[in-house]
């Protein structure tokens, strides 16, 4: 990998945690949430994949910037709920 490489995937990276961060500033929300607003409020250029959520949010919680919270969302189907 390039230097340039490199750093704009460390910006990327950088990117995504300080949206995530800001939004859950504002309130609690499901990864899905987070997903939609990022995606709403960039105007639709910012498309977050199903699952790419997974390595911020991890990485974010070992850093302890936030916490997840499992919801019991139906019988016998939890969903996490992201909290700073």
């Amino acid at each position: 990998m390039s230097l340039k490489e490199d750093i704009e995937e460390n910006f990327k990276v950088g990117l995504l945690d300080l949206l995530i961060l800001k939004l859950l500033s504002k309130e609690d929300m499901y990864g899905y949430q987070i997903k939609q607003e990022i995606y709403s409020s960039s105007k639709e250029k910012i498309e977050i994949k199903e699952g790419s959520l997974y390595g911020p949010f991890y990485r974010l919680e070992k850093k302890n910037f936030i916490t997840s919270n499992k919801v019991l969302v139906e019988i016998g189907r939890a969903s996490c709920r992201e909290r700073v």
